[in-house]
């Protein structure tokens, strides 16, 4: 097809809508699934500041956006980030994988009980869905963290180079 043709030299990236394209269809039906497992296991509308102020937020969204966008996130680190050390990258990829057999796990399990009419989630897929903000929360931190100490070590590699280069080094702004 041609539009996926580039001409010989082309030093453009490669063509990244379709990803877009792909991402709609899949969000929808993540979004559905985890908001539809949140309300089998207990998470929904909550008041976050009761007594100070009328605030409610359905805590059934804390799920897709919390999971899948972690799964991106370690996605991007294990694939995309170059200057990452091979421990970190080990950490993102098996966190990312982790994170999307858990997800793979919550849509079919959701999707098992709406087949069956079921009103609520069995004792143990509410505690293991009750747990996955907390795990996100602390993979996302760690993977975070390893990132940033990458960084700076990468940057201390470049000023290293730069000096035996005998060019100026310019001083490397925090992360």
């Amino acid at each position: 097809m041609k539009i996926f043709k580039r001409k010989a030299g082309d030093q453009r990236s490669p063509l990244a809508w379709p990803l877009f394209l792909l991402s709609l269809p899949a969000f929808v039906s993540i979004w559905g699934g985890w908001v539809g497992m949140g309300r089998l296991t207990g998470f929904g509308p909550i008041n976050l500041l009761p007594g100070i102020a009328d605030f409610t937020v359905d805590t059934a969204i804390t799920l897709p956006i919390g999971l899948e966008t972690y799964a991106a996130y370690s996605m991007y680190a294990w694939l995309a980030a170059a200057h990452l050390s091979t421990s970190t990258r080990r950490f993102a990829k098996w966190s990312a994988l982790g994170s999307l057999v858990l997800g793979m796990a919550g849509q079919a399990a959701y999707h098992v009980m709406a087949a069956q009419g079921t009103v609520k989630a069995p004792v143990e897929i509410v505690i293991v869905v009750s747990a996955i903000p907390v795990i996100v929360l602390g993979l996302g931190t760690g993977l975070a963290h390893a990132m940033r100490k990458d960084w700076h070590a990468y940057q201390a590699t470049l000023q290293v180079a730069r000096a035996d280069a005998g060019t100026d080094v310019p001083e490397v702004p925090a992360v």
